[in-house]
């Protein structure tokens, strides 16, 4: 097995948990950013697993949705090539993960990040964050 295989099965051991209790806490947050993803989100999997540990824990204590929501914008920012844009099928992908069970406040904050921080976005990226359901979701 390789480090991101183990590391992507910690990852996914530790989201599992804290989905089960309804809690990550700070010292969740801590082992995710310096143990688990110390270099940042390297994989699809890995995002998806954060997106999903997202969902199922709400209210996540610490500053986990502002970590999400910066790591996602570097992933597939700077993380993806070509670097500073995302490409259509990236955008896509991300967009259907973000939006299975309904956009959460923490998605539209994701996807309004990468479309500050990228030179370049393809359409679909930017259609959740014109939606007035959504904008008022992002405003709440």
């Amino acid at each position: 097995m390789n480090a991101t295989t183990a590391r992507n099965k910690r990852l996914a051991a530790l989201a599992a948990h804290a989905a089960a209790s309804g809690r990550l806490g700070p010292s969740d947050l801590r082992q995710i950013q310096r143990d688990l993803l110390a270099d940042g989100i390297e994989s699809r999997r890995q995002a998806e697993i954060l997106i999903a540990l997202d969902r199922a824990v709400p209210q996540a204590e610490g500053d986990f949705s502002e970590y999400l929501i910066d790591a996602m914008a570097a992933f597939l920012v700077w993380g993806e090539r070509p670097t500073g844009r995302v490409m259509p099928e990236a955008a896509e992908w991300l967009v259907a993960c973000l939006g299975e069970g309904g956009m959460t406040r923490t998605g539209l904050a994701i996807l309004a990040e990468i479309a500050a921080e990228a030179q370049e976005i393809p359409p679909c990226l930017l259609a959740p964050l014109q939606d007035a359901g959504c904008r008022a979701l992002l405003a709440a």
